[in-house]
């Protein structure tokens, strides 16, 4: 019995996932294929930047400004990545 991958491109079957990417079998394997595109770019800029800026205000604010900062760049780290897999899984 062939292996047979559970995402099919162009499948039209109910429950089925259609996937983007021409490899989905090489994505299984080795996620970091698929870093090139523009949605993975975004994201890692966006929290190079978060983290540039955590580390900015590390050293230049004092203590309670700083962790209002940081709780502040933490939740906008997360909701990035919630709207990052968000995108992936086509539910957007």
């Amino acid at each position: 019995m062939a292996f047979q991958p559970r995402i099919r491109i162009g499948s039209r079957k109910l429950g089925t996932r259609v996937s983007t990417c021409p490899h989905s079998r090489l994505c299984r394997l080795r996620p970091w294929h698929n870093w090139g595109s523009r949605m993975n770019l975004r994201f890692l800029m966006a929290m190079a930047c978060y983290s540039v800026l955590a580390l900015l205000a590390a050293f230049t604010l004092d203590e309670t400004p700083r962790i209002v900062v940081w709780l502040i760049l933490g939740a906008f780290a997360v909701k990035t990545w919630i709207a990052k897999v968000r995108k992936d899984r086509g539910l957007e």
